[in-house]
């Protein structure tokens, strides 16, 4: 059996060696200022305050993506979404003889030049073909 009073409890965020706090009081302003600053850096709140007073994130932080990249992710796979239901109404409208559908197939036109633009903004080369 384990000694009970050795063995950590708790998460595993809480059985880090990290035993130490340092609470610090800010107004909302600087505190929504802290926060988008080390949303910019792509780090926690935590690592960015460590970066800032030791000057390294300390061990085990995991970068964030930057909110920016976030919504521009989320912007394409939106597009993509929309793109493939304009091309499942093009082949209907391809398939019956009452439209020509050349509004639907204008939508696919205009798609691509928005996601190159997402994908230059996320520095990604464009694809082919998605």
């Amino acid at each position: 059996m384990t000694d009970q009073a050795t063995t950590p409890r708790g998460s595993g965020s809480e059985r880090r060696p990290r035993t130490k706090k340092a609470l610090i009081r800010m107004s909302d302003d600087e505190f929504n200022d802290a926060s988008e600053r080390a949303n910019r850096a792509g780090l926690s709140l935590a690592a960015f305050a460590r970066l800032a007073m030791l000057g390294n994130p300390g061990l085990g932080f995991q970068r964030r993506p930057q909110i920016e990249k976030v919504l521009l992710l989320r912007t394409l796979g939106q597009l993509a979404h929309l793109n493939h239901l304009a091309q499942i109404i093009a082949r209907s409208i391809a398939t019956s003889d009452s439209c020509n559908g050349s509004e639907i197939h204008q939508i696919g036109e205009d798609y691509r030049p928005l996601r190159d633009a997402i994908l230059a903004a996320l520095k990604k080369r464009s694809p082919e073909k998605l």
